[in-house]
């Protein structure tokens, strides 16, 4: 209990809920990507995953790492492929070269691609997309390690650095703030994982000792028209169109998550029915005063960050 963490990327979607569980033993390592401020009560250092200087410095003075840090998401990745390489793999690399306590890694289900099975650890890996190709290299780099590398489900549920952007934050705003919700096609399948289920999980994998390797973390599968049909549910009185025309987003595919419930007992407790509420309860009291803003979504802060589309130029 006493080990000290490093956590990159602990002011992003899945940090801003992990954070404070860990607040007395972490240290946050973060460039401020999608805010201007950041004010939890833990040590902080601002820097670029990229700056090695930097972070073989406080590598040095920890003895977990759980890597948070990443250009997330496939439209965020086109936006700067040599950026989205440098995050995704090349800071990777040299975390695996120089860094040998535990190391959490999240990876994505996205490695899997298309696929009419549902994936385990031991499918084919099939990435529609840099991003997901990026995650398959970052995990490369990390075989032989001490290392958890976690492919997780598409995230959901409030956090402090809200992401709109996410399907099921994305449909239930859509809902509260339009009274209606678009599905595109809906027939493809997303395993889905809860931010807090994920931040509790990351906490247990800290402290016990469990056998490291790749796993699933996904609580459901379920389509997109799935989804649409729980927001319809939980939120009365909007209406949802169902798209047919062919959207850009060619992923399709389940995961089973059993070897993680089997050795490392992950358990969910959050499903996406509580998201929809929480989410829903969150922007009706007014909390969010515009849910459109660029920071809430990936593309939208990178694609209007000019320091960002230009790194490497």
């Amino acid at each position: 209990m006493s080990n000290r963490i490093l956590i990159t990327g602990g002011a992003g979607y899945v940090g801003s809920n992990l954070v404070p569980l860990l607040r007395d033993r972490c240290i946050v390592y973060d460039n401020l990507l999608y805010t201007n401020d950041y004010f939890e009560d833990v040590e902080f250092v601002r820097a670029d995953i990229n700056d090695c200087k930097t972070l073989e410095k406080y590598l040095k003075k920890v003895d977990t790492v759980v890597w948070l840090a990443a250009i997330v998401g496939d439209a965020a990745c086109n936006v700067n492929p040599r950026k989205a390489l440098d995050t995704n793999v090349e800071a990777v690399r040299f975390l695996a070269e120089n860094f040998d306590g535990k190391i959490v890694f999240l990876s994505s289900c996205s490695a899997y691609g298309v696929s009419s099975e549902i994936a385990t650890e031991e499918s084919p890996l099939n990435p529609q997309s840099l991003y997901a190709e990026t995650k398959i290299e970052g995990e490369k780099c990390l075989r032989g390690k001490n290392a958890y590398v976690l492919r997780l489900g598409t995230l959901h549920g409030p956090s402090k650095r809200m992401r709109f952007d996410l399907v099921v934050n994305v449909l239930t705003m859509h809902a509260i703030v339009n009274k209606r919700i678009e599905v595109f096609g809906g027939h493809q399948y997303r395993p889905l994982l809860s931010v807090k289920d994920i931040s509790a999980f990351i906490c247990r994998l800290i402290d016990e000792k469990l056998p490291t390797g790749v796993y699933n973390v996904a609580s459901e599968n379920l389509s997109i028209l799935e989804v649409g049909e729980k927001v319809k549910k939980i939120i009365p009185d909007i209406e949802m169109e169902i798209i047919g025309t062919q959207f850009e987003d060619k992923r399709n595919y389940r995961v089973d998550s059993s070897r993680a419930e089997k050795i490392l007992t992950f358990t969910p407790h959050h499903l996406v029915d509580d998201s929809i509420s929480e989410i829903s309860e969150l922007i009706k009291s007014g909390r969010i005063k515009s849910t459109f803003e660029f920071k809430y979504a990936n593309l939208a802060s990178l694609s209007n960050s000019e320091d960002y589309k230009n790194y490497g130029k």
